[in-house]
């Protein structure tokens, strides 16, 4: 085993780790805000959003997740949105 290898990058693997954790973080903290606010659109059952919520989890749901990422990847940028 080359113990200096694993000397020499493990700060950038630590890092790599606590980065990993912050965007674990923030995406289930949003996921949860987003599904809060989902929640109560459906439960008070507003006439112009219920619809819209009903579709996005509807959608969100019943398509197949490497499907969904697959349009987050290649379809964003086709419609100009970038993600960096």
């Amino acid at each position: 085993m080359d113990f200096d290898f694993i000397a020499k990058f493990s700060p950038m693997f630590v890092k790599a780790g606590i980065l990993t954790l912050k965007l674990a973080f923030y995406g289930i903290l949003l996921s949860i805000i987003i599904g809060f606010i989902c929640t109560l659109i459906k439960y008070k059952r507003l006439p112009l959003l219920s619809p819209l919520v009903s579709a996005y989890i509807e959608l969100s749901r019943n398509t197949p997740l490497l499907i969904q990422l697959f349009f987050l990847y290649y379809g964003l940028p086709k419609l100009g949105v970038q993600i960096s």
